[in-house]
Parts: structure tokens; sequence; C-alpha cells
């Protein structure tokens, strides 16, 4: 329990340094079980982040522990939404990175982008043929992002997609089977959207 939250701090402070968690902004998760999952307090620094700053939460979205000063992301809703389409992730980041905004600004009526062929989609587990990740509104009434999300996701998937998607004006959210596989995955998408900006 300690070591993700100890690993999430981590991780908290290196999206810090690199421009994608900057102020408040942003919020990770991990998965403690099936059935809950520590993530990000709302509203609290991404660069100093402490391990009392990780709210555990139940797959319903209620705290396992109610006597807390600090209130869950209000993102919430887009994590559970992930560990439930996706049942055997362990870990969901979300960032804010400049050049994800540019691809959504460059592609503004679709849901989903395709994305070029280079050998960091490896990553990701993608062999051969298109690849995609999926945009979402940005909606005001978060959980409608985690709708829309689910949505997208239920629908049959005619090529390779990308464990992660954006947010149209807002960020970029990837996951894995693991804190590091995750933090991987959100830089990896960062190589591309650069690649694709440039």
């Amino acid at each position: 329990m300690a070591d993700i939250r100890s690993e999430l701090c981590k991780t908290a402070q290196y999206f810090h340094q690199k421009g994608w968690m900057m102020g408040t902004a942003g919020n990770l998760s991990a998965r403690e079980t099936h059935n809950n999952f520590w993530i990000t307090a709302s509203g609290q620094s991404k660069g100093s982040l402490t391990t009392e700053q990780l709210l555990n939460i139940n797959m319903d979205g209620t705290l396992i522990k109610q006597n807390t000063e600090y209130k869950p992301s209000a993102e919430t809703s887009i994590h559970i939404a992930a560990y439930t389409l996706f049942p055997t992730i362990r870990s969901c980041l979300h960032v804010h990175m400049v050049e994800g905004n540019w691809i959504c600004d460059d592609h503004p009526q679709s849901d989903w982008i395709a994305l070029p062929h280079l050998e960091m989609l490896k990553g990701f587990g993608w062999k051969e043929g298109p690849a995609h990740i999926l945009v979402t509104k940005n909606h005001d009434h978060v959980p409608n992002i985690a709708l829309d999300m689910m949505y997208q996701y239920n629908q049959p998937q005619k090529s390779f997609t990308i464990p992660g998607f954006l947010i149209r004006g807002h960020g970029v959210t990837a996951w894995g089977s693991s804190i590091e596989e995750a933090r991987n995955r959100v830089e990896l998408l960062s190589f591309i959207f650069s690649y694709m900006c440039r």
C-alpha cells in the first residue's frame, strides 16, 4: 500500500518536472485491489505531492476513509471508467501536454485521430496496421467525459486503439498494467504528439 502511494508521488514529481502537471493540474491513480484504488486528492500541487494527499476510493466512487480534509480528484470518474473498461490494468495517469491539445486542434471534427506509424507505437502493443487514439469533448461536467469514453470504447474497434485518450482542449490519459507501464505510455504519447506537431 505504502509503495503504491510513494510511487504515485514520485511519478507526480517526475511529470511536474516535465511540465505535464503544473500547479495542481492532473491526477494519478493506482489499484490496490480489484475493488479500490488510490488517487490524488483535488487541488494539490503535484510537484510536492505527499502520500497523505492520496485517497483510497471504492469502484463506486466513494471514499473508503471518510474523515479526511481532502477531496478526491474531480476526474475520479475517468479513472473508474478506465478500470471498468479494462479490468486488468493497475494504473491510470492523467496529465496536461501542450502538444496533445495542438493535435486536437488539428482534428476539430474527429472522435478518433490516426497516428503515424512510428516505432514508439510498439510500446502500446501495436504490431501493424492503422493506429488511432480517442478524442472526447471537454465537458464541464466531468462524468460526461467518462460516459463519452465508455461509449466510444464499447463500440466495435476496427483498428488498433491506443490504451489512452485525449480530452479536447484539456489533457491526455494513459493506463497500463503497472504505474511504470502507464508512465512509459504517457512518455511515448508525448514523443508521438511532438513528432506530429513538428
